[in-house]
């Protein structure tokens, strides 16, 4: 199986350091949307805070995904009349690939229940069909993997569009920094599509969305001071 992370050496482990933020912020927001749930009782919280929290999980198993693992294999090999056992350190790539490929499933459906909940779709079959999408994307990913981040690209572009129509009605602070969240997220996915051609573009791709993140954390504060 291949390895999809296709980034310059020395930004090995930085990666994993941007992604272990965007899960504590994931998880924060998740944990902040729960606790509006328990008390104002509206389904849209828990469905929101279940996003989150399924983008969290998800950045887990990317960590796993970038992080370089060993396993050791014993080889026993004839040389002339002597038989040599040596032990032979291989790169666990079955790990990293079916890592991102949960990692891939996970961050669909937390943009997809994020749509879900935004956009206010109901239909029983038309819920189905996406669920039937998501997991068709996850699974052509294994071989082009660019075609996760087009379709993480389009479902990021309706949460812009959507949440930069709600800034425009009330002009609220946080709802400017939700909306330059996602656009940082949007425009992350936008980049990584091209990370094939150069590995400095996957450095880019981390930075918009390490950006976006952070963004996404100051609303969540400017949400908690209020």
């Amino acid at each position: 199986m291949t390895l999809y992370i296709n980034s310059p050496q020395w930004f090995a482990g930085i990666d994993s350091g941007i992604e272990f933020l965007s899960l504590v912020v994931a998880l924060m927001v998740s944990w902040y949307g729960y606790k509006i749930y328990r008390l104002s009782g509206e389904r849209k919280y828990k469905h929101f805070a279940s996003a989150f929290l399924l983008a969290g999980i998800a950045y887990v198993f990317k960590i796993i995904s970038q992080i370089t693992l060993y396993e050791k294999e014993l080889v026993r090999q004839r040389i002339g009349p002597f038989l040599v056992s040596r032990t032979v350190l291989e790169p666990v790539s079955w790990l990293h690939t079916y890592s991102y490929v949960i990692f891939g499933l996970l961050i669909l459906f937390s943009l997809l229940l994020l749509l879900i909940v935004t956009l206010r779709i109901n239909d029983r079959p038309t819920l189905i069909l996406l669920t039937y999408f998501m997991i068709v994307v996850t699974l052509a990913s294994i071989k082009a993997q660019v075609l996760l981040h087009i379709t993480l690209a389009l479902m990021a572009a309706l949460l812009v569009f959507h949440f930069y129509t709600n800034y425009a009605k009330n002009k609220a602070r946080q709802a400017l920094f939700v909306t330059l969240a996602f656009l940082g997220i949007l425009l992350s996915h936008i980049v990584m599509i091209f990370m094939v051609y150069d590995p400095n573009i996957y450095v880019a791709g981390e930075a918009l969305q390490l950006t976006g993140f952070l963004l996404l954390m100051y609303a969540f504060i400017l949400v908690r001071k209020k």
